[in-house]
């Protein structure tokens, strides 16, 4: 559970934008609301000015040595060990090898019809 978190975190702090609202107005029953362009949790830091610069230097050095697709790896490992953990009641050894890159790669490109469910673990 820790290493599902631990990967979730970086992976939403350092490459999920999202929006966030900016303002919102009301003209009656009608609301108009108004986002501010979607940024990382990383960017909004780096953005802002009460940050200190050694900590926006921790901030880069960190996200450089982050890779996206390793991390999405990461967390679909930890997800599968815990539906294991679950179904089987004990626990079972996730992978006996670490999985190719390559593999891994490929199967991106049709996760989506796959309801997300990675064929090489």
């Amino acid at each position: 559970m820790a290493q599902l978190y631990a990967s979730s975190r970086l992976n939403i702090n350092f490459f999920q934008p999202s929006f966030k609202l900016k303002s919102k107005t009301r003209d009656g029953a009608r609301v108009q609301k108004v986002y501010f362009t979607p940024a990382t949790p990383c960017d909004r830091l780096l953005a802002h000015s009460s940050v200190t610069p050694a900590i926006k230097a921790k901030l880069r050095a960190q996200f450089m040595s982050l890779d996206p697709v390793r991390l999405l790896q990461e967390i679909r490992l930890a997800q599968q060990t815990l539906s294991d953990l679950a179904a089987h009641g004990v626990s079972v050894e996730a992978v006996a090898s670490t999985p190719v890159i390559a593999d891994f790669v490929a199967s991106l490109a049709s996760a989506w019809k796959d309801g997300a469910t990675a064929e090489w673990v």
